[in-house]
Parts: structure tokens; sequence; C-alpha cells
């Protein structure tokens, strides 16, 4: 029995940290798309491809496996 509670509190630690790390994503997606959109983003072509590569991440996180 207790083997099995300290696996649920396993598994709720890393799907807590699973989404603070998933609205971590979210803000910064946010944050680089509204420089894009002001136009800021043509100083940093950096920027365009971290939007890029977090989108990526977010799009799988979100697919079912």
């Amino acid at each position: 029995m207790v083997r099995l509670e300290t696996t649920i509190d396993d598994f709720n630690k890393e799907v807590d940290d699973f989404m603070d790390s998933l609205k971590k994503s979210s803000d910064e997606k946010e944050k680089l798309m509204q420089k894009i959109k002001s136009g800021e983003s043509k100083k940093s072509p950096k920027k365009i491809r971290q939007l890029q590569v977090l989108m990526m991440s977010v799009m799988k996180m979100g697919k079912p496996q």
C-alpha cells in the first residue's frame, strides 16, 4: 500500500511539473508572438526561430502518445 501511495505521489509531482512547464512555454510563446506582431522581431530572427521551436514543442506535448 505504501508503494502505491508513493507511486501516486510521484505521478502527481510529474504532472505538476509538466503543467508548470507547459504554462511557462505558453507564456514565452505569447511574449514572442507580441514581439512579432509589434514588428520588434524584425530586429531579431533568432527570436522567430525560438518561437518556432517553442510552438513545435507545445504541439508535441498536446498530442496523445
